[in-house]
């Protein structure tokens, strides 16, 4: 199968070469002036190509190949086509003739050559025919068997495309043109006006489909340039009708949404905006009135919502009434998560200056008053023992949340070092266990695997401590509170789970803000300082809970390898948290 390719490529460069020097030869012939005529016209003609709908070009050089074939036969035809087809090339290669691929050039002399033949072939047969229908024979048949040799090029290349797509080139307009001015020149070779008529008409021709292409090649750069902005822009564009139809949706959705704009297209804006009233008092301003609008949106699409800042600009048409209404929405989720974020900042830098304020007042006159209450322990035991119990614990309390409002407002100076994790959960739980049984709360606490993590160990049992101790003042009525650990990836998880009375759902996203709390005499303090400590630890917090279940909360705090000895790397290291 090898050997057929090259053959019938080799056959057909063997034949342009043959077909070169017949051309060369003939050219010296009685005929040589009309040939150069002839030739110089194949040679203009292939400078200026025709071209056609759906990005199809063909050359207008044929004309002038053919018109000597019917007129002086195949070896004087060689001439012209021979001009044609090197200035077509060249002018391929912009006229650089070390860049012409000769090899290709011949092998297409050799195609137009057995074209010509076939053409020549079927002239005979159809000679008793009407000129015009010879003329459209000739033509007819060269472009077929043109085709039919350019796609066992292809095979013998090994660049088979599919036929269909290959025959989708085999375009009628040309031929039947050519057939008119090749008719109008046979029929009246002799008179020069008729021959001028038939030239102009394949100059409008020309020049008409030059504009064409020109507009064609307008139209795509344009459609090339929106394609580019549309799927590269991060902004969602929708095109809606006066009933909020969506009749074009950018690509940009796909990776905002995960939905290609097929699956928008066809569909109610409506079903997208959560703002549905909103929506709908917009398009009756736009209807009145036609000018931009700008609001925001939150979109949702997949059951995935965006926070949305969107421009309504409408469309108008000649009459001046509103065609389409084009919707540009750009995605602030990120945006509004930082201006929330830099409004939590600024209640923390106010929280802390408050509480150091607070701090200052309250921890020097509850110093003398602790001191005057022991004093006066005696005079208390003689009259009202319990009395004295009560006034200290609540002494002891106010001593508490000072303490927390200094540690808010004046975080410490902290060492951090690499110390086993499930150690310190269990000194946390051996404090509280005393606690907790008087409660009736136990603790399912197993013995860990070894698993390091680079912390203070102070604040970490500070973590555990106010965790546990929320648990069991959510089980009024006792429970088990279980304590998971383990390692994912470079992560110690934690896992603490109660059986308390649970937090409302909507309630879980304030957690950790200060001064928020969910029971009746908290300061909300204790959790804020255990959503810092894990945040300066590089860590994360997440709670989960049921009503009348229970809660979970789970920390996750970057691990750490133990060294090649075996133990950890326990060496401290300054840090302000």
């Amino acid at each position: 199968m090898l050997i057929v390719k090259r053959g019938y490529l080799s056959f057909l460069f063997a034949s342009g070469i043959v077909t070169l020097i017949i051309a060369a030869a003939t050219i010296t012939t009685h005929h040589a002036t009309q040939l150069v005529v002839v030739s110089g016209l194949a040679v203009v003609l292939s400078l200026l190509p025709i071209y056609l709908p759906g990005g199809l070009v063909w050359g207008t050089g044929v004309i002038s190949y053919l018109f000597v074939l019917s007129q002086s036969g195949l070896f004087s035809s060689f001439a012209p086509l021979v001009l044609g087809t090197i200035t077509v090339f060249s002018k391929h290669y912009n006229w650089d003739f070390r860049r012409v691929k000769w090899f290709r050039l011949f092998v297409t002399l050799g195609m137009y050559t057995y074209s010509l033949v076939g053409s020549l072939a079927l002239e005979r047969v159809v000679r008793n025919l009407p000129v015009y229908f010879h003329m459209l024979a000739m033509i007819t048949a060269f472009e077929a068997l043109n085709l039919l040799f350019f796609l066992g090029v292809q095979w013998s290349s090994g660049q088979v495309q599919s036929i269909s797509r290959s025959f989708k080139t085999f375009h009628f307009i040309p031929l039947i043109a050519s057939a008119t001015i090749l008719t109008l020149i046979v029929e009246a070779k002799y008179v020069i006006p008729s021959a001028c008529y038939a030239c102009i008409l394949l100059l409008c021709f020309i020049l008409l489909s030059r504009q064409y292409f020109r507009a064609v090649a307008s139209s795509t750069e344009a459609e090339n340039k929106y394609r580019l902005i549309a799927r590269n822009t991060t902004d969602l564009i929708i095109v809606i009708d006066e009933h909020a139809n969506i009749t074009y949706a950018s690509p940009s959705h796909e990776n905002t949404f995960g939905c290609t704009s097929a699956d928008l297209e066809g569909t109610s804006l409506y079903t997208y905006v959560d703002e549905q009233t909103l929506l709908q008092s917009l398009l009756g301003e736009i209807s009145d009135n036609p000018v931009a609008q700008r609001v925001q949106f939150t979109f949702t699409v997949n059951h995935h919502s965006v926070i949305v800042e969107t421009e309504l600009s409408p469309v108008l048409n000649k009459q001046g009434k509103i065609q389409d209404i084009i919707v540009v929405s750009r995605d602030i989720t990120d945006r509004i998560r930082q201006q929330e974020y830099i409004i939590q900042t600024e209640k923390l830098a106010v929280t802390g200056q408050l509480a150091a304020g607070i701090a200052h007042e309250i921890r020097n006159p509850l110093t003398a008053v602790k001191g005057f209450v022991q004093l006066l322990k005696g005079d208390f035991d003689d009259m009202s023992p319990e009395s004295f119990n009560v006034l200290w614990t609540e002494l002891c309390r106010i001593d508490e949340i000072t303490s927390g409002l200094l540690m808010l407002a004046k975080p410490e100076r902290a060492e951090y070092c690499t110390d086993d994790i499930g150690v310190l959960i269990h000194h946390t739980v051996t404090l509280l266990e005393g606690q907790a049984h008087e409660k009736n709360v136990y603790f399912e606490a197993p013995s860990f695997d070894p698993l390091y993590v680079y912390c203070n160990s102070n604040q970490m049992r500070q973590v555990f401590l106010n965790i546990f101790k929320n648990s069991i003042e959510s089980m009024e009525h006792g429970g088990t509170i279980h304590v998971g650990l383990k390692s994912i990836g470079e992560r110690a998880v934690i896992e603490i789970t109660d059986e308390g009375t649970g937090i409302p759902e909507e309630l879980i996203p304030s957690l950790g803000q200060p001064f928020y709390t969910t029971k009746e005499k908290g300061t909300g303090l204790g959790l804020m300082v255990v959503y810092n400590i894990i945040k300066e630890h590089g860590g994360t917090i997440h709670i989960t809970s049921k009503k009348n279940v229970g809660t979970t909360v789970t920390l996750s705090l970057p691990a750490v390898e133990i060294t090649k000895s075996g133990s950890p790397d326990n060496e401290p290291v300054n840090h302000f948290v």
